[in-house]
């Protein structure tokens, strides 16, 4: 069979050959050297992002560190007490943990969802607001805010494990009554 094909090709080469393919090649060099073109202009503006990314931060850190009319963070934590900053870390670890609980769940509801990132985030931006606040004036009282606010968001991360618990106990509660 494959023989019978050769032959016939070959026989009738000269009826094949009479139509050049024309300008098909050079299109289709010309596709290939756009795609190769997109992808070198992609990967330069990646690296050049990470560029004035890095440029960025080094500009911060340095004005950070030689700006002395303003402490940097680190001088500022330094005269908050000890036993703040180990209340702080506390409070801190036990939101994460309870925030990596609530990210295990699957929430389907997207405002059930929401409302819970904006409780956070809510108490969050108050949190950075008295943190902001406390190194200008290193007072007592926002001190007792600020541990007021972590309790706080502990409180609600905890009624929002209730509340996840529960809707996953109906929901299990059902598919076993099914």
């Amino acid at each position: 069979m494959q023989d019978k094909l050769e032959k016939f090709i070959r026989d009738n080469r000269n009826l094949f050959d009479d139509r050049e393919p024309g300008d098909v090649w050079e299109k289709i060099e010309k596709d290939l050297d756009t795609d190769i073109d997109k992808k070198k202009s992609i990967a330069s503006v990646y690296w050049k992002v990470a560029a004035i990314f890095l440029l960025g931060v080094c500009t911060f850190l340095l004005i950070d560190k030689f700006n002395p009319d303003e402490p940097s963070i680190s001088q500022q934590k330094m005269k908050l007490s000890p036993e703040f900053l180990e209340t702080e870390a506390f409070y801190t670890q036990l939101i994460s943990h309870k925030v990596r609980e609530i990210e295990n769940f699957r929430i389907e509801d997207p405002e059930l969802k929401s409302t819970f990132r904006s409780d956070i985030m809510s108490l969050d931006s108050v949190y950075q607001n008295l943190k902001n606040e406390l190194y200008e004036t290193n007072n007592q009282i926002i001190l007792d805010e600020m541990i007021e606010n972590l309790r706080l968001r502990i409180d609600i991360l905890s009624e929002q494990l209730m509340i996840l618990k529960t809707i996953n106990n109906e929901k299990n509660e059902e598919a076993h009554s099914l």
